[in-house]
């Protein structure tokens, strides 16, 4: 092999080194190295060629490269590479093998001419590196690429790719398939409240729920924090989309169970159809996710289909959001305040505040209710935030004029109750306007308590310690136990009103609020009766025991320049007031 003027051990560099060294080189190397003669006979592999292909030396020699052809490669192929060879006297490439046990593996070739001193071709040396490993790192990095690294199912370029092979296949030419967009619904605030580890959790819990529904073909992905879309191919008909939904919603009325929280938390779904909404996937993925808007709008936990006025409508959800934006920028809202009646005094125990958007009342599109589209936005911080300064400015201004209102009750939303700082940005404001927190009665919904356990507890009681008094709202609506009353730190509870509205509907909820009723009071928790409408009403819970009420048959809500009087008629009325039509 040293002989020759030119060889893979005969190069400028080991030429120049003893024949004992060269050999060495060409036994220890991690390349596979084979030396065939001019005819391209084996006469010579190293070890690494041996452990690289599984053959022995005794086993190759005499044999032509061709025992390790793998069928992948035409015949051009190889013909290609013998014109290169015999035209430049080397050829380099990646080419596809066979091991001797069967296995197909790549690798990268090269292959030189070796000529004597008179410049004739005496043999061919053959080195390569093993790409079986390289190629599987490069597919491992393209399926990272294409994985969502939190849930691991698709991500949003998995799902292009996927469904533009889909397209161009012609597979579902003439075929119905269906685009599903999902939005988790009210995500943002346990992300605010729990804290993004716990967030991360729901979001592959919710993932793996969703990967059990799916068929084969069926293709899933996360294209956004909380936004995952799927395609069903092969439908027959939109029912079995419809139906596909409401498994999805169905599985997720099982409680998460993440950490320490058992999570309760819906979807809401956009659907669209091909070919019929669209015959590109950016229309199909527009359409889905108006469909999914609308969703939210009318209650989320549910799907809608996308039809064409929901162009129309989402446009005026779009404009809404920019008047709220708009309204926090500029503090265009107002406070009407509802009065509670003491069931004893028949005189008013404090009053309930409520926050309008003016901008949002006055705009071309008018809602009444902005607060569960602005808790989906997370713009329930600042909105609370001036809605407490009006509040103090209200408060002050009945102080100069003599008007004793009691305490003023104020919603607290989830987001706003799970802040860091709640208790030094509520004191802060109050303290600024020369108010005590015992002025205040700060009212959260069971749901949010229920949700955050003990942390819901521990802040409960701080805000006892900072003097405000502590309601819990919509109390009984789905997520109650009684034994939590003997477990949080509350001077109140507001009874839902779906049970008041409908007391003498059914039996179970005159028993419901009694329960209530009497373990409160035991506790020495006051109750109130939220949506009182008729005098019946009010009749029956005070011959339960309950503490006070609120609602229509009491007093619609008022401005502050009305309160004055309202608090006088009823300080005239005293008791009398169970006589009032």
């Amino acid at each position: 092999m040293n002989s020759s003027k030119q060889s893979f051990a005969s190069s400028e560099v080991l030429s120049e080194y003893p024949k004992e060294l060269s050999e060495k080189v060409f036994m220890t190397v991690d390349e596979g190295i084979m030396i065939t003669d001019k005819n391209r006979r084996i006469v010579h592999v190293n070890p690494a060629f041996e452990q690289v292909t599984g053959y022995r030396r005794d086993e190759v020699v005499g044999q032509t490269p061709r025992i390790l052809q793998s069928g992948v490669h035409t015949a051009h192929f190889y013909q290609n590479m013998m014109n290169v060879l015999d035209k430049e006297g080397r050829w380099n490439g990646e080419i596809w093998n066979r091991r001797k046990n069967g296995e197909i593996y790549p690798e990268w070739l090269r292959i030189m001419e070796v000529r004597d001193d008179s410049g004739t071709v005496t043999h061919y040396c053959g080195i390569f590196v093993d790409l079986s490993d390289h190629e599987v790192a490069l597919k491992n990095l393209k399926d990272a690429s294409m994985t969502d690294t939190l849930t691991k199912v698709g991500n949003r370029q998995s799902f292009y790719h996927r469904m533009e092979v889909l397209f161009n296949s012609g597979e579902e030419h003439d075929k119905m398939f269906a685009i599903l967009f999902l939005d988790l619904d009210r995500f943002k605030q346990i992300n605010d409240t729990l804290g993004h580890a716990i967030g991360d959790e729901l979001l592959k819990e919710f993932a793996r729920r969703l990967r059990k529904l799916l068929k084969n073909k069926d293709i899933i992905a996360r294209i956004g924090g909380d936004e995952f879309v799927i395609a069903l191919t092969g439908l027959k008909h939109s029912g079995e989309a419809a139906i596909f939904a409401e498994r999805i919603l169905e599985k997720l009325e099982r409680p998460h169970h993440i950490g320490s929280y058992e999570l309760f938390i819906s979807s809401s779904i956009g659907i669209s159809l091909y070919p019929q909404d669209g015959k590109s996937l950016d229309d199909l993925l527009k359409k889905a996710d108006l469909a999914m808007y609308e969703s939210k709008r009318s209650g989320r936990n549910n799907y809608t289909f996308f039809y064409e006025d929901l162009v129309t409508d989402v446009t005026r959800m779009i404009e809404l959001e920019t008047l709220l934006v708009a309204a926090i920028e500029e503090r265009k809202f107002g406070l009407t305040y509802q009065p509670k009646i003491d069931m004893k005094t028949g005189r008013i125990a404090g009053i309930e505040s409520f926050v309008h958007c003016l901008v949002c009342q006055d705009g071309p599109e008018a809602i009444d209710d902005f607060t569960p589209f602005a808790e989906e936005l997370g713009l329930m911080v600042p909105i609370t935030d001036i809605a407490l300064e009006k509040v103090c400015e209200d408060l002050v201004m009945m102080q100069v004029k003599g008007i004793d209102p009691g305490r003023v009750a104020l919603n607290i939303s989830a987001i706003y109750f799970m802040q860091p700082n709640l208790i030094e940005s509520l004191t802060g404001t109050i303290r600024r306007f020369g108010l005590s927190p015992r002025q205040f009665e700060l009212e959260i919904a069971e749901s949010v308590v229920m949700a955050n356990g003990e942390r819901s507890i521990q802040k409960l009681s701080a805000l006892k310690a900072a003097g405000f008094s502590v309601a819990i709202d919509h109390f009984g609506n789905g997520f109650s136990s009684l034994s939590l009353l003997s477990r949080i730190s509350v001077d109140t509870i507001k009874i839902d009103r779906i049970f008041i509205q409908n007391i003498f509907e059914a039996d179970e909820n005159r028993i419901i609020v009694d329960m209530i009723i009497q373990m409160a009071n035991r506790l020495g928790i006051a109750v109130v009766a939220d949506g009182v409408e008729h005098v019946r009403q009010m009749k029956l819970l005070r011959s339960m025991g309950c503490a006070s009420a609120q609602g229509g048959y009491v007093s619609d809500a008022i401005c502050e320049s009305e309160l004055g009087e309202i608090i006088a008629m009823f300080d005239e009325m005293g008791t009398e007031w169970e006589v009032r039509e």
